[in-house]
């Protein structure tokens, strides 16, 4: 909330959030921020970001965007598919694909002799 006072969004704008998610999800995606807490969503300045020194801040009330000109960011555009901020998990196989590997083929080979059916009871 108080991101959002400093920012200066109009009341409209902090009862949706839209703007702010939109905002903080592609910075998250630049590696600039990260999600501290789940919920409430809490947010802090990601490592790789504070690895080159974090830019100046201005200590004049009036004028809180003087020094903007010192932060630079990529350009990017939200994905038109998937999340904003562009990290997926990563693949893990499934337990019970490993688990439970069985052929495809209902047919077996044995050792010696001809294909005969896996199901088939004696």
């Amino acid at each position: 909330m108080a991101l959002m006072k400093e920012i200066g969004l109009k009341g409209g704008q902090m009862k949706n959030k839209r703007d702010i998610n939109r905002a903080l999800f592609m910075l998250q995606a630049q590696k600039v921020v990260y999600k501290v807490k789940q919920n409430p969503i809490r947010w802090e300045i990601h490592e790789e970001y504070r690895k080159n020194g974090v830019p100046r801040i201005s200590n004049d009330e009036r004028a809180p965007f003087k020094l903007m000109h010192n932060i630079k960011f990529k350009s990017t555009k939200v994905p038109k598919y998937g999340p904003v901020h562009g990290e997926y998990r990563p693949n893990t196989p499934d337990l019970m694909t490993l688990i439970t590997k069985r052929p495809f083929s209902r047919y077996e080979k044995p050792q010696y002799g001809e294909l005969t059916p896996a199901m088939e009871e004696y």
